[in-house]
């Protein structure tokens, strides 16, 4: 169960005031019935109004034995999505009536399944033997919607209360981050190709918040973003977490690689898997492909939970199971940029978001321009020794001096035409569909290569993509950035050298602790980068119930 800030008490408490909550004498102890601090009776109607009563759809599964809870034949004992209902009768008989989407809603007394989902739409009456009849509602849908009717037989007085199902919410950067995934890589033979510092730096930062992924154990498959996303049904009880689980299957056949780590690591009571679509995906179905706004405010409709975003563009787009799901949430209202000009398609490739409480909107958008790169390399010795890129085969470029990367053949003219026709194009795109300005936008400095061997004529990024980053709280509850660590200098080990760093240090909110972490040999070298290598969970931070009523449709 979700413990409650002073702030949320506060609103809760004023929502109740606004509502008639128990504390309210408008009918005293008379007909009515109570719900998660609130009072609906024949006096105080509106109480009732949508979206009413607020539970979860029962998907997770509290007893553990391998059977969602609402597929279970009686309910689970270990049942905590049921919501209930205090039914005041007076001592008279009172019936009750289920209508709307009833196959999505059982009404619960004791262990008795009374009305909705198999049971046939009838009223049913209670005797009124009992002053108070507690009742339980279970959802089996995603914003389900029901009615409840209750009429006192004698004097025909009656009320309603309206019965909604949480939607599915995707976390956005600007949640609190609770705990983050990565696979840590030993050395091999030549003792360079591992990710043991990027591992070091979460560990010293993030503390318990770190969780390993055993990379024996999911077949060295490092793209822990890409296989999963994690999402909430928040309730004013509680909150079930949910692990959507993407058609990627460990980029090979379903348990390979990553594909069973939520099965195996993540499901418990109270969260659970869900995979939309089958089949094999491709790399536009990862959920490196998958990324959530902030809050904004769009044309005047406010979005407190931001917008979902997706890449690809005409007929390369991810298969519309999961985003055709999204869309009927609507809260999040997805939309799509172009990502198919990178050799991997992913939007987090040249694209983030990072809190700025100092901003006016409270974040920033983060998009890679390659002009600003050049800038800083035309500016540098072009003697400048770089190490990190003159290694050859799988570990670097045999680019051995900032000189050589400015005259590399067609480079230039490549992120020429990378800015005009994608990078500035897309930031419009962003502009208008998040509402955003000028200064809501932080260029990071960024270079695109075409590395031919392996993506034709799609880019890559040949500096690592410092947009390419994650967002989470450290041990002393500092906002963290993780950062690649772009290697634009003589020597690796001092970032003070670094210009690219240092323009970063410049632009970023100086509330933010940078991490310039070194992810070469195992991301950024495998056309990945931070963010790619990474999964954050987080917990909510706002309520739909109270902030979000606007974007949902009443449908009975």
């Amino acid at each position: 169960m979700r413990t409650l800030t002073p702030a949320t008490l506060i609103l809760l408490t004023l929502s109740m005031a606004c509502r008639g909550g128990l504390n309210d004498t408008g009918d005293g102890r008379g007909f009515s019935m109570d719900f998660q601090g609130i009072k609906v009776s024949p006096l105080q109607p509106e109480n009732g109004d949508f979206p009413g009563l607020v539970g979860a759809p029962n998907f997770d599964d509290d007893n553990e034995d391998g059977t969602a809870d609402w597929d279970e034949e009686g309910g689970s004992d270990s049942e905590n999505e049921w919501t209930e209902l205090l039914l005041h009768t007076e001592g008279e008989s009172v019936r009750i009536e289920l209508s709307g989407e009833t196959d999505n809603v059982r009404i619960w007394k004791g262990d008795t399944h009374v009305l909705g989902a198999e049971l046939v739409d009838a009223p049913l009456t209670l005797s009124g033997t009992e002053e108070e009849v507690l009742l339980h509602v279970e959802f089996g849908d995603y914003l389900a919607q029901a009615r409840l009717d209750v009429t006192q037989v004698e004097t025909q007085e009656s009320f309603s209360l309206r019965l909604t199902a949480a939607p599915l919410v995707i976390y956005h950067h600007l949640d609190p981050a609770q705990r983050v995934w990565m696979m840590e890589f030993p050395s091999n033979t030549n003792g360079v190709q591992n990710n043991d510092e990027m591992a070091q730096a979460y560990a010293r930062e993030l503390g318990d918040a770190y969780n390993k992924v055993a990379g024996r154990q999911y077949d060295w498959d490092p793209w822990v973003q890409d296989e999963f996303e994690w999402a909430v049904l928040d309730t004013p009880d509680h909150h079930v977490g949910v692990v959507i689980d993407s058609i990627r299957n460990g980029q090979g056949q379903p348990g390979s690689g990553l594909d069973d780590l939520p099965e195996n690591e993540m499901v418990e009571p109270d969260v659970f898997v869900q995979e939309w679509g089958e089949g094999r995906g491709s790399s536009l179905d990862y959920f490196g492909n998958l990324e959530v706004s902030p809050p904004v405010t769009v044309d005047g409709v406010y979005y407190p939970f931001g917008r979902v975003y997706t890449g690809g563009k005409g007929a390369e787009t991810p298969r519309p199971q999961l985003t055709d799901f999204l869309a009927t949430q609507q809260l999040q209202d997805p939309f799509m940029v172009d990502s198919t000009w990178l050799c991997v398609g992913h939007i987090d490739e040249y694209t983030t978001f990072i809190p700025d409480p100092d901003s006016e909107k409270g974040f920033r958008l983060l998009i890679t321009n390659t002009d600003d790169a050049w800038e800083l390399l035309e500016a540098m010795d072009p003697s400048t020794a770089l190490p990190k890129y003159a290694q050859r085969n799988m570990l670097g470029y045999g680019i051995n001096t900032v000189g050589e990367l400015l005259t590399e053949p067609g480079l230039r003219q490549l992120n020429n035409e990378i800015q005009e026709l994608y990078l500035d194009t897309q930031l419009a795109r962003f502009k208008e569909e998040l509402g955003l300005d000028d200064d809501d936008v932080i260029f990071v400095p960024g270079i695109f290569e075409e590395p031919l061997s392996m993506c034709g004529p799609y880019a890559a990024a040949l500096i690592p993509g410092m947009a390419n980053l994650i967002v989470a709280q450290d041990t002393d509850d500092n906002t963290a950035l993780f950062i690649p660590d772009p290697f634009i200098r003589a020597n690796s080990n001092d970032q003070s050298g670094d210009p690219f760093i240092q323009l970063m240090q410049e632009r970023l909110p100086s509330s933010l602790k940078l991490h310039f972490v070194d992810d070469w040999a195992v991301y950024h070298m495998g056309l990945g980068e931070v963010h790619c290598g990474s999964n954050v969970e987080r917990t909510p931070s706002v309520s739909w119930w109270e902030e979000a009523i606007h974007l949902l449709e009443d449908r009975l």
